[in-house]
């Protein structure tokens, strides 16, 4: 089965909560067949999938998949447990993010997965994916196709009054819980009736799970402010909030300013864009760091402001032990173009959102080319770090 839906919609976070489901055993109380997961990131696996002899299935998870889960102890599965795993139909094979590849190479790589459906008939496989990369997947479609619809205004509500009671009872005691059921439920309510009273303004965010928790995200933090207009100015808030009035709040003194920091994940971000690259080694990184002159200027520490950025603002994350990325690609978006916005020079506008699009899969920074109307080719020639990346 393929599932298809727009980037924040939830389409890697529903595989991992099946993947959780049948990791904790749990997959019977909703009647569902006994599997072994096995979750696999394609952009994670490009140049195995696309050489002159692609890896098969079973290879692949053998020798790249199995022994990444565990990077301190890593486990070496049985030669031909994993086809013999595929062979008796005992798999459930997901594959997250064929949006994610680059476009020269999902052709390639959909006639892989084709193959490996027909040659293991009997196990289950998903494929998720963003609806404007369908028209690469050439080769046989899965036989499923399944929509991920946007969030109606109760799945909205319910949404939101969770999410408050969640953060009500999480920074209170136990003997509390009457008490934080009560604030969770009066906050709820000012959002819920601000997002009915304003559905013509915020109702396109409100339907999208990542935009609205960043919606609540905002509320709870300044209960007395209206909400963001426009999707670009919501990005905005939550970056303060998260680099600026957050840390504020909980007394913590960040290694650089908000500008500064901002500065540096727009500059990032672009060098990732430019390099085609959605995560980043921490070697990389740091060295990325390194001849960021702010550091040397403030005499601040490059490996404390990384610690900070992904403990404290979590705009970097590290979903996997040494590899860093941003939240979601639509915040490497906004960054990026950001960074070309800051420019004032409209003469190579085309040029600029044509180095910005080439790499960018998904249509998720066609949604920034607003940002794009002031950018300039010699700002991005001073962005020479990317070569660390």
């Amino acid at each position: 089965m393929s599932i298809r839906a727009k980037g924040g919609m939830g389409k890697t976070t529903l595989l991992r909560h099946v993947a959780l489901i049948y990791g904790q055993r749990q997959y019977r109380r909703y009647r569902a067949p006994k599997l072994v997961p096995v979750l696999l990131r394609l952009r994670d696996y490009i140049e195995p999938l696309t050489q002159a002899q692609p890896l098969t299935l079973p290879k692949l998870i053998t020798d790249r998949h199995v022994p990444s889960l565990f990077k301190d102890q890593p486990l070496t599965p049985p030669s031909q447990w994993a086809e013999k795993l595929l062979s008796s139909g005992a798999a459930l094979v997901m594959l997250d993010g064929f949006d994610e590849l680059p476009e020269g190479k999902r052709q390639k790589v959909s006639y892989w997965i084709s193959d490996q459906m027909r040659q293991y008939p009997k196990s289950v496989f998903i494929v998720t994916l963003r609806p404007a990369a369908y028209k690469d997947y050439v080769a046989q479609r899965p036989a499923v196709p399944i929509f991920v619809n946007k969030f109606n205004p109760s799945q909205q509500e319910k949404f939101i009054r969770r999410w408050y009671l969640c953060q009500e009872r999480g920074c209170r005691s136990e003997k509390q819980i009457r008490h934080a059921k009560r604030v969770a439920k009066e906050r709820a309510d000012r959002l819920i009736d601000q997002l009915q009273q304003r559905r013509e303004e915020l109702g396109y965010m409100a339907e999208n799970p990542l935009l609205l928790n960043m919606l609540v995200t905002s509320h709870r933090f300044d209960l007395s402010k209206e909400l963001p207009r426009q999707r670009l100015d919501l990005y905005r808030e939550i970056c303060e909030l998260q680099l600026k009035d957050r840390p504020k709040a909980r007394q913590i003194h960040m290694v650089l300013s908000f500008e500064q920091s901002l500065r540096i994940l727009q500059i990032l971000a672009l060098s990732m864009l430019k390099a085609n690259r959605i995560q980043v080694p921490h070697q990389g990184l740091l060295i990325f760091l390194e001849q960021q002159s702010v550091f040397r200027q403030e005499e601040a520490v490059p490996t404390d402001w990384l610690k900070q950025i992904v403990k404290v603002s979590e705009l970097l994350v590290e979903r996997e032990p040494g590899e860093y990325e941003f939240p979601h690609l639509s915040f490497q978006g906004f960054f990026a173009a950001t960074r070309l916005a800051q420019a004032q020079d409209a003469a190579n506008i085309q040029a600029n959102a044509q180095l910005v699009l080439q790499n960018w899969n998904g249509g998720s920074m066609a949604r920034s080319r607003i940002a794009l109307h002031r950018t300039t080719q010699p700002e991005i020639a001073r962005l020479g770090d990317s070569q660390s990346l």
